[in-house]
């Protein structure tokens, strides 16, 4: 019998091309539907078998929208998420949810806030996992990545980005669900090889457009994939060496 998953998430960018991967794997999901805050003790019930593990990837997601909606992003991601971590999984449940790289500077926006928060109120042995911006197929449509290719941004900024491959994201967490029982704390999931937001640009043949100075972001990030890389993972992708003629319409 496969492994039995609950996943918050599911129809989101990560979430939907991780779920495919769980499926083809063999592991039974549970795929939560609505607002995380409507999550409670009775929710484990539902499901006969009880969970490995619970993957939370359910959040208002974008640290420019969040300086709009502040209010919203913490309820949403800090007690909605406190619901999720409260709910009475199993004793041998494994918990694994989305953080995010913007909590190296978690000051700077209301979404990093969130995401600090999070990471303070987990429940031990659980995994977060601070992602560093995820690119690809699917991607939302307020991404830098999916307006680039669609030609919807008016201008560029001076930030360097660890930008990460959503399969090489979904990897790193099918490879957890094997061999990360004892890893607990919170890891990056990134490649490690940052480049510039104008080297994206020129890259994939877009542009000249203009420079404009953003507040509320971090500059630089860089993932330290340390963890993951003892597992045995390593990016497969890098945003520019990718086949671009594979991402045009």
């Amino acid at each position: 019998m496969g492994k039995n998953v609950f996943l918050t998430g599911g129809d989101g960018f990560i979430g939907s091309n991780l779920l495919a991967k769980l499926l083809d794997a063999g592991y039974k999901v549970d795929k939560h539907i609505g607002d995380i805050r409507d999550i409670n003790n009775e929710t484990p019930k539902a499901w006969p078998y009880g969970y490995d593990f619970v993957i939370h990837l359910a959040a208002m997601a974008g640290v420019r929208q969040s300086h709009l909606q502040p209010e919203e992003y913490w309820s949403v991601n800090v007690e909605g998420s406190k619901r999720v971590f409260e709910t009475e999984w199993g004793p041998n449940t494994k918990i694994l949810y989305a953080s995010s790289s913007s909590i190296y500077q978690w000051w700077k926006s209301p979404y990093s806030m969130t995401k600090k928060a999070m990471e303070a109120i987990a429940p031990a042995g659980s995994l977060g996992l601070r992602f560093f911006t995820v690119y690809g197929p699917g991607s939302r449509g307020d991404m830098f990545f999916d307006k680039l290719l669609k030609d919807r941004i008016k201008y560029v900024t001076d930030h360097t980005r660890d930008w990460t491959h959503v399969d090489d994201v979904t990897d790193a967490i099918m490879l957890l669900l094997e061999e990360g029982e004892d890893i607990s704390g919170a890891i990056d999931v990134g490649s490690g090889q940052p480049c510039t937001v104008e080297e994206v640009v020129e890259y994939y043949g877009k542009g000249p457009y203009p420079f404009k100075e953003v507040e509320g972001e971090a500059t630089y990030t860089c993932a330290n994939p340390f963890v993951l890389e003892s597992l045995g993972w390593k990016a497969q992708h890098n945003i520019l060496t990718e086949d671009v003629d594979a991402y045009r319409e």
